[in-house]
């Protein structure tokens, strides 16, 4: 019986070998392909810098720069939205902390917890 299932298994994967095949061969083509592509652009882009005058490549760097430049500007100011987003939720982590504290100490009878306002997150930061 173990044979038998051996067999099948071969059988089975033999005959499944030439559809892999054609997967493989398929991706080899899409894949050459677009080294064909990035191969042209790179060229093209090359070709652009070789011939451009003194003041084009000029002109070309302060571009780059520029964009650079942009980049740093963007990171900075997502990275301030991110910093101000984590203080907001540190704010209504603690405020929240203090009223299940508040809440507990109200359940355990004491009126001046229960008289208290509500903590606020914006009392926090």
């Amino acid at each position: 019986m173990k044979c038998m299932v051996t067999l099948l298994t071969g059988a089975l994967l033999t005959a499944a070998g030439p559809a892999w095949a054609q997967v493989d061969t398929t991706s080899a083509a899409v894949n050459a392909q677009r080294l064909a592509n990035a191969n042209g652009v790179a060229a093209a882009q090359a070709h652009a810098e070789v011939s451009m005058n003194a003041e084009q490549k000029d002109q070309y760097a302060r571009d780059m720069a520029a964009y650079s430049d942009a980049l740093r500007a963007q990171h900075r100011a997502e990275m301030a939205d991110v910093r101000q987003y984590e203080r907001q939720q540190r704010a209504y982590a603690g405020a929240m902390f203090d009223w299940r504290i508040q809440v507990e100490a109200c359940r355990h009878g004491s009126t001046r917890a229960c008289t208290a306002a509500t903590p606020n997150p914006a009392d926090y930061r």
